[in-house]
């Protein structure tokens, strides 16, 4: 994978986010980490090294995710891809799930990826470049149902989006982050 002094924004501290991270890494890229927690971007950050940067925004607000674009671009020099990974979607049964719930989900999963996009695309569609949406597996039936809205969004984004720009969906499961470094090497 030719990844060297490539720029990479991965959103998100899952499991999977920081596989991925760690793999970009390791090929020699320069990857902005962005996480609601401060404390968290700190330690993961530590433990990758200088070629990792932390950015502590809240996906679910539509000003902290407004801003990261900027921070990419003053801490990196642009942005060659982006890793985009949902939350965890809720368990259980349909109608078991109290309101808080789904709109935590919608607003981690749908909205604050969205969001994203919007401040990072402006930095993508000159040059091109891939956008790897993770999505995690649906557990129960409020699971499916907000994976089945992350697929539409996936499928809309892939309209939408400049066609210098590619979208590349994949499950979250950590152990495909070698396949979602390739997707972002793929340029």
């Amino acid at each position: 994978m030719n990844l060297e002094d490539g720029a990479f924004v991965v959103a998100g501290t899952t499991a999977f986010g920081l596989a991925v991270a760690r793999e970009l890494i390791e090929h020699g890229a320069r990857v902005l980490l962005v996480g609601p927690k401060l404390q968290t971007l700190e330690a993961v950050v530590a433990e990758l090294g200088d070629q990792a940067f932390p950015c502590v925004a809240d996906l679910t607000d539509g000003q902290d995710t407004a801003r990261v674009g900027g921070v990419a671009a003053a801490l990196l020099g642009g942005v060659d891809g982006v890793v985009l990974t949902a939350a965890s979607l809720p368990e259980g049964d349909l109608f078991d799930r109290p309101e808080d719930e789904w709109l935590a989900a919608f607003s981690r999963s749908v909205w604050g990826p969205l969001g994203l996009l919007r401040g990072i695309v402006p930095l993508l569609e000159a040059e091109g470049g891939p956008v790897v949406y993770a999505i995690p597996a649906g557990i129960g039936e409020a699971g499916r149902v907000v994976r089945s809205m992350l697929d539409a969004l996936a499928e809309e984004l892939v309209v939408i989006l400049p066609p210098t720009i590619r979208l590349s969906r994949i499950d979250a499961d950590p152990e495909l982050a070698g396949t979602a470094a390739g997707l972002l090497a793929a340029q």
